[in-house]
């Protein structure tokens, strides 16, 4: 049997007092939220939050991230929630569900999402849920907590690689409609058809696809080496193949790496930003390169002058 000072400590180590247990749901307990009524213009994401500097009532946040990036929202949702109030609205943390994982941590991480949710809405902010769901097995819990007809929220990001994937999503999404019978869907990513069954959907593109395809377009003015890379698509690719691949891995820009823009602007925005030393690509960038790369200019003296 634990001690009294043990058990406080788990129990605010979980922020269980920060928790209302008669408003639970389902076998595994999982903490419930209100519907809320939402109307947002914008999408930005937590880790930006920090140096956001314009008005926010019509800004809302997500959590489309890796889990790493918001697990102190976990650790300490009363110190985030000051910074979150500010905001029109928050979607709920989207911790990770993978197939692949064991279903205790899935039922977790869905547990988590929702004590957060509650505990930020107890703190007086409009908190909109995330769906999240692996296969047909999650399905028995990973809608609990979750309002009806109140607005939810989804991403689609990761989700159109396939048309085994997309399948997967759609029998997903189909299903949180059918149960949960939302007014309003805020759906982040690329379009995926489903039954909406009359909910309205607002769609939001993921913001820095929006800033490549400014670029593209000429709308947006870039630097002198953001430029280069994206001129040079070949040598752009090989480096980014061979050095950040791994980096790449916990970016949101993963799936699109045979992208030479999105490889560019990242490559080089890691570069000028100094959060990868120059010593370390540039032994890369002075290896012989595939004989079907051309090289209009020397990549080493470029990037060290």
């Amino acid at each position: 049997m634990q001690s009294g000072y043990a058990c406080q400590r788990l129990m605010k180590n979980n922020h269980l007092h920060l928790l209302d247990f008669d408003f639970v749901s389902g076998k595994f307990q999982i903490p419930c939220v209100f519907p809320e009524t939402v109307c947002v213009q914008r999408l930005v994401a937590f880790n930006k939050i920090r140096s956001f500097q314009e008005v926010t009532k019509n800004i809302g946040v997500h959590f489309f991230l890796d889990d790493y990036q918001f697990e102190r929202v976990w650790n300490k949702p009363e110190r985030y929630a000051k910074m979150l109030a500010g905001f029109a609205c928050v979607l709920s943390p989207d911790f990770s569900m993978y197939a692949d994982m064991p279903l205790a941590m899935q039922i977790w991480n869905h547990y988590r999402k929702m004590a957060v949710s509650q505990v930020l809405q107890n703190q007086g902010i409009t908190v909109v849920p995330t769906l999240n769901w692996s296969t047909e097995e999650s399905f028995q819990f990973c809608f609990d907590g979750m309002p009806k007809n109140g607005t939810i929220a989804v991403s689609s990001v990761g989700c159109c690689k396939n048309s085994s994937v997309r399948e997967k999503w759609t029998r997903g999404m189909n299903e949180a409609v059918g149960r949960l019978k939302p007014k309003t869907i805020l759906f982040y990513g690329s379009p995926i058809e489903f039954q909406n069954q009359g909910s309205e959907v607002v769609y939001f593109q993921p913001e820095h696809l929006q800033r490549v395809r400014k670029i593209r377009k000429g709308k947006i003015e870039v630097g002198e080496r953001t430029k280069w890379l994206m001129e040079n698509p070949a040598i752009v690719c090989y480096v980014a193949e061979d050095k950040i691949s791994k980096t790449f891995r916990h970016s949101s820009i993963a799936p699109t790496i045979s992208d030479s823009s999105c490889a560019g602007i990242y490559f080089t925005t890691h570069t000028e930003k100094s959060r990868t030393p120059k010593t370390e690509f540039t032994e890369i960038l002075s290896r012989p390169f595939p004989s079907s790369v051309t090289k209009s200019v020397n990549p080493v003296e470029f990037f060290t002058s």
